[in-house]
């Protein structure tokens, strides 16, 4: 159970829409906005009339079009790469001002379910020491140490995060070859396969575990930003996508109903065509709050609909609220 004082967060693409303006973006790095998706994926500016950013990318799937998704992945592999450097560096210096820096450091018993795919999460909270890969997703997955004098299995991560879409970093491999023979049997439980060469060496003390069976590169490891994320859209691997996203909600859903504090969200828009991805979430909860810019109208839309659950919003940009030290909190 865990205490008032340390909540349980949700994080939306707002969480990380401050990054840019903590580290030197000349470059054109940090992590990619809704608005942005068009031009980046697409090489347009304007989204056509009638349709939605999500309408494209489940456009092209259907259509077996996937360098959408892989321009999507390599951005995110890019600002996980360059962005968290700057972070990382800011945990390290004594009375650190960064905000995600603060952030993670003030609330540093609790757990974050996420619907983004990025790993800013995982990688500051590896560097705090605590955060594994091997039980830090919520399941068990395979990982190891690159250093041979220590066993992962002597430490234990205090804070998890729950990637709720998929995460670039984590595979599943439902199969195996059989022993002395060419044939391929079904697993009766996958095995995840955590894959952190994914975005270079900012996980610098787990080593990378050799591929295996059921291999898939970044782009195929998340479900797409489509209208309706429940159908997957992706019928190429999406069995792969669904055994972790079903293990990590059955973990989120735990959590929530076995906390005495409420459900924080930051940066997340409850966007209607997202609705079969939160609607699991509130249903077991009991007070939300709300961290966001559009706070208050996010709130008397979910009121009507969820009335069993206390809802209470904070007007903030990420960044913000962490300036007025963790306000509502």
């Amino acid at each position: 159970m865990q205490s008032k004082s340390q909540p349980l967060f949700l994080l939306g693409a707002g969480f990380n829409a401050d990054a840019k303006s903590e580290v030197d973006t000349s470059e054109g790095w940090g992590y990619p906005m809704v608005s942005e998706l068009g031009n980046i994926c697409f090489g347009i500016d304007t989204i056509p009339e009638g349709k939605s950013i999500e309408d494209l990318f489940q456009e092209a799937l259907e259509s077996n079009d996937d360098e959408p998704v892989k321009k999507l992945t390599y951005k995110l592999m890019e600002a996980d790469y360059y962005i968290t450097c700057k972070f990382l560096k800011d945990l390290e210096a004594q009375g650190s001002s960064g905000s995600y820096a603060r952030f993670f450091q003030h609330f540093d018993k609790s757990h974050f379910l996420t619907f983004n795919y990025d790993s800013l999460p995982e990688i500051l909270l590896a560097s705090l020491e605590r955060w594994y890969p091997h039980d830090g997703y919520g399941m068990n997955v395979e990982a190891g140490f690159k250093s041979r004098k220590k066993d992962l299995g002597n430490f234990h991560s205090t804070s998890l995060v729950l990637h709720l879409h998929g995460t670039l970093c984590v595979y599943a491999s439902a199969y195996e070859r059989e022993r002395y023979s060419a044939y391929l049997k079904f697993l009766d439980k996958p095995t995840f396969v955590f894959d952190p060469d994914a975005i270079g060496n900012r996980f610098p003390k787990f080593e990378r575990i050799p591929p295996k069976l059921g291999f898939k590169m970044p782009e195929k490891r998340f479900i797409a930003p489509i209208p309706n994320k429940a159908k997957l859209a992706q019928p190429q691997f999406a069995d792969e996508i669904q055994v972790f996203v079903e293990a990590t909600y059955a973990k989120a859903l735990e959590l929530i109903r076995n906390s005495n504090s409420p459900l924080v969200t930051i940066g997340y828009s409850f966007n209607p065509h997202d609705h079969s991805s939160f609607d699991p979430l509130l249903m077991n909860a009991r007070e939300v709050i709300i961290i966001s810019p559009d706070a208050k109208d996010i709130k008397c839309r979910l009121s009507q609909q969820y009335l069993k659950v206390c809802f209470k919003a904070l007007p903030y940009r990420f960044a913000e609220w962490v300036s007025h030290d963790f306000d509502g909190l």
